[in-house]
């Protein structure tokens, strides 16, 4: 989506347990893993930081994106364009989308929102609830 999330030094100085954060970020593969990590993450290093807050945030996309086997989802112009491997897009997780939904082949979904829900908080947060459904 173009969002940059790292994690800073500032929140976990060590090169080695930043990048041991990082793998296990990446391996998490259902909410209840991430949920855990956010827990260690707090009771470790303390509060978590805003990019790291990103982070976290677009692993859940991942991780929810996963369930509805999705390819990809990208941030291209004014759309969010979603690519399914199979070329069976599922149109009732659309079905309620803000915007305006196009489907130019069976395997791409392009949705079209206002500008405003293009901000990444705002994004993320309209992508989470669309792919909790």
């Amino acid at each position: 989506l173009g969002f940059t999330a790292t994690i800073p030094k500032s929140y976990i100085p060590s090169d080695r347990q930043r990048m041991d954060v990082y793998r296990r970020i990446a391996r998490a593969a259902s909410g209840d893993d991430l949920k855990h990590l956010v827990e260690e993450l707090r009771d470790v290093f303390g509060p978590v930081p805003p990019k790291v807050q990103t982070l976290l945030d677009l692993t859940e996309l991942r991780i929810l994106a996963g369930r509805w086997n999705l390819k990809s989802v990208l941030l291209h112009g004014p759309d969010v364009i979603f690519k399914f491997p199979d070329g069976r897009a599922a149109a009732d997780l659309f079905a309620r989308a803000p915007g305006r939904v196009a489907i130019p082949d069976p395997a791409t979904v392009h949705l079209r929102m206002e500008k405003s829900y293009l901000e990444p908080a705002t994004l993320i947060a309209v992508l989470r609830k669309l792919l909790k459904k």
